[in-house]
């Protein structure tokens, strides 16, 4: 959830990441266009709690596939080391969010929310409109204003920076 939130990265990215699309020097997600969902290649940075965060999943990882001698890469698998969603739904990861949505007692809890959370965040600490939607791998700006939810007051608003 964290790692969806912190990058906007919407879920059929998160399901397919691998090991190599980490950077961990550079504190970057280098995705290549095969797994993002506009074929576009896309470099999205991460803070530190996230660098340590997967650090310790890549390492776990490793455990879990050379006990169950599991041949692949991916960040988030399951506890028998395959691949954690397979099809094209990636619905175990909608069934995870909502157990932990459950569990914490959250509200909204899914992954357009995140995405949105991730949108959001990023405009209100003044981010650039057309760097949000590269990030969230829109090619329309439409589709990220309609991800931030922006009312005519907030416009309004926003817009007297500028005058």
């Amino acid at each position: 959830m964290l790692l969806m939130y912190k990058t906007g990265m919407c879920v059929e990215t998160l399901a397919n990441l691998k090991e190599e699309h980490i950077d961990f020097n550079g504190a970057l997600l280098r995705l290549s266009g095969e797994i993002v969902k506009n074929r576009e290649p896309l470099l999205l940075p991460y803070d530190e709690t996230l660098v340590q965060l997967l650090s310790v999943l890549v390492n776990k990882n490793d455990e879990i596939r050379r006990a169950y001698k599991k041949d692949n890469k991916f960040v988030f698998i399951t506890k028998y080391g395959d691949q954690i969603a397979t099809g094209p739904s990636n619905n175990n990861i909608q069934k995870r969010l909502n157990r932990y949505a459950r569990e914490y007692g959250l509200k909204n809890i899914n992954p357009h929310a995140l995405r949105r959370g991730f949108a959001k965040s990023l405009f209100e600490k003044g981010a650039n409109l057309t760097d949000i939607s590269r990030a969230l791998g829109h090619s329309d700006l439409s589709v990220t204003t309609k991800y931030l939810y922006l009312d005519k007051n907030e416009v309004a608003e926003n817009l007297w920076r500028f005058l």
